[in-house]
């Protein structure tokens, strides 16, 4: 999967807009945020697979879950990243996951 010509400034615009939203599960938390930047970059579209799916931290976990048989964000983030990338290679557009106030974050 290759990244689309403006990309660039589609990520910027999209980070710049999510981050004055407020939280909320299954619209804009660390997946659906992950995902919104994916598709800004790559013309997918994840966020539309995800959005709605849950409104909950439980809801978040059934619907990992049932996507991947376990509640490990990286697992989920698998399905539509492919294969994960050393932290030391990590470039502008990568999704990274960290211990977060809530634990694992994207």
């Amino acid at each position: 999967m290759s990244k689309t010509p403006g990309w660039q400034t589609r990520l910027l615009t999209t980070v710049k807009e999510l981050s004055s939203t407020p939280f909320s599960w299954g619209k804009n938390d660390c997946c659906t945020f992950a995902a919104k930047c994916i598709d800004a970059q790559y013309g997918t579209n994840i966020y539309s697979e995800i959005v709605g799916k849950y409104s909950t931290e439980l809801g978040s976990k059934k619907f990992t879950i049932q996507k991947v048989g376990t509640t490990h964000l990286p697992a989920l983030l698998d399905i539509y990243l492919g294969e994960r990338i050393e932290k030391n290679f990590a470039q502008r557009g990568d999704v990274v996951t960290f211990e977060g106030e809530l634990g694992l974050t994207a």
